[in-house]
């Protein structure tokens, strides 16, 4: 400094006064470079972006108590929490399923498994055959061909599917829409009791891909099901819920019980012991093992069954005592009870007694 002249970030300042306006306007632009910058990374900020996402599309609320603003969740907010959907499709899942509460169609399974057929389905089916799409859908009966049009099957989209005019960029809702429709035919088979062999003949799908497709809609139909529970819609849990079993297992539901029990791994074993009366598993834990050795036996090929879990054949004796000592398991479990004893009581059936 000399006399009362000030050199400062190349500026000269002549008086005191000078030299402190200058520093309020130096603070002055720092500030408002800092709020600039806050405000424009206040537009970049994903947490802020989320929640008005959520807010926007009713996942979550504001409640404005006394003390405090707070974030509540609403009921689809919790169902895409409960069932690991994320809000996108969970906002799909939402549309779709109110849609088919209003028009359910329930003269068939179709319309319930088209719900429970997961959208990337899609990804495991690269390229139909539309022509052969377009002859099974033709040969429906009419209630099946009535869910098709519910949810968005059109004769048009078949002619562009055989011309070869669809394009994935833009027809991939329409694509979706019938690619899902043709699995759900295809799984409709399997929950019927058809063998997997005849259905992946029929659609002209390999059986490694139908078992995929398989395993994810009842691992989807779980999902769903949680995700319906959540919302309180109850009758469509009621419908959904028994998708889970039917399409793990590929059967009626008058087979669900008996296969909860994991010495009951076929399809054809449960189907037989049900044709003998045989309904439930506190049915068979009441039966005698002879009678369970008749009905394997005429099932049987060589008088012996593969197990899961077993590299070799185990002899018809064997797992019909497995079977009886599983649902026996089974039934304590259910009833909450220890040390039961099972008796016979005549020739065939026997009675529960709980040991005090």
């Amino acid at each position: 400094c000399q006399g009362n002249k000030i050199s400062f970030d190349y500026f000269t300042k002549n008086t005191d006064a000078d030299l402190k306006a200058f520093v309020d306007k130096k603070s002055q632009k720092k500030v408002g470079d800092l709020v600039a910058q806050k405000n424009k990374s206040d537009e970049n900020d994903p947490i802020k972006d989320s929640m008005n996402f959520l807010l926007e599309y009713d996942f979550v609320r504001l409640h404005n108590s006394d003390e405090e603003i707070k974030f509540v969740p609403t009921r689809l907010g919790l169902a895409c929490l409960s069932s690991a959907i994320n809000p996108k499709d969970g906002i799909f899942l939402f549309a779709e399923l109110q849609k088919a509460r209003q028009n359910f169609v329930l003269e068939c399974d179709l319309h319930a498994i088209y719900l429970v057929t997961p959208i990337t389905v899609t990804n495991q089916l690269k390229d139909l055959d539309w022509s052969h799409f377009f002859h099974l859908y033709d040969a429906l009966p009419e209630v099946m061909k009535r869910v098709g049009e519910m949810v968005g099957v059109k004769d048009r989209f078949f002619v562009r599917g055989i011309t070869g005019k669809i394009k994935e960029e833009t027809d991939y809702h329409d694509l979706a829409i019938h690619k899902r429709f043709f699995t759900a035919l295809a799984l409709q088979e399997l929950v019927n009791e058809v063998p997997i062999t005849v259905v992946a003949r029929k659609y002209k799908i390999t059986r490694g891909v139908l078992q995929s497709l398989q395993q994810t809609a009842a691992s989807f139909a779980a999902i769903l099901t949680t995700f319906c529970e959540s919302l309180q819609w109850n009758l469509l849990v009621l419908i959904l819920k028994q998708f889970r079993e039917r399409l793990f297992f590929g059967i009626h539901p008058d087979l669900i019980d008996l296969m909860k029990i994991p010495s009951i791994n076929s399809t054809k074993v449960a189907r037989a012991l049900f044709n003998a009366k045989i309904k439930s598993l506190s049915e068979l834990a009441n039966t005698k093992k002879v009678q369970i050795e008749d009905i394997l036996m005429a099932v049987a090929d060589n008088g012996s069954f593969f197990m899961s879990g077993k590299s070799v054949e185990v002899p018809i004796e064997e797992i019909a005592s497995l079977m009886i000592s599983d649902a026996q398991a089974f039934v304590q479990c259910e009833l909450g009870i220890t040390g039961a004893k099972w008796n016979d009581a005549d020739e065939s059936k026997g009675t529960l007694e709980q040991s005090t």
